[in-house]
């Protein structure tokens, strides 16, 4: 009991914990949106089938996650959503959350979502909008994606 009060403890445990404490802090990223907005986002993504959910109960939880994770700016250890599209429109996604966000791109996308292709590879995404670009092809959930930012940029 005398070594937890010892200035030998101080100084061989205490820099590590606090250590510990102040990566814990530190945000993998940082999004420019309130809780509302991620709220709306999240259900406007099951609404436009983005996201699609068999029970409300998982639903309800994954949004509560949702919002959690962006607004804690950690990234989780294994991609806690799928989306229900391919690369091309992952892509346009990543364009349109990076207005909001610093440090989020196309190599860190894929510990947050899967798509229809699985696990996200910033080349593949690359490639999808290069060849999107060069075929004046407009990714498939533009207008949808563009519709749930729309609506989200209107709340306060």
């Amino acid at each position: 009991m005398d070594f937890t009060w010892s200035m030998k403890f101080e100084e061989r445990f205490l820099p590590k914990a606090k250590k510990i404490i102040n990566e814990n802090k530190i945000k993998d990223f940082e999004i420019e949106l309130n809780k509302s907005q991620l709220e709306n986002m999240f259900d406007n993504f099951v609404k436009h089938g983005i996201f699609m959910y068999d029970d409300d109960q998982v639903r309800i939880e994954d949004r509560e996650s949702f919002v959690r994770l962006f607004l804690g700016g950690k990234f989780p250890l294994n991609p806690m959503f799928k989306l229900e599209f391919r690369n091309p429109s992952t892509s346009y996604l990543l364009t349109k959350l990076q207005q909001y966000t610093v440090n989020l791109n196309s190599s860190n996308l894929g510990k947050i979502f899967t798509n229809k292709n699985g696990h996200l590879k910033p080349g593949s995404l690359y490639a999808s909008k290069s060849n999107n670009r060069k075929y004046s092809i407009a990714p498939k959930y533009k207008d949808d994606i563009d519709q749930i930012f729309n609506e989200m940029e209107q709340l306060p």
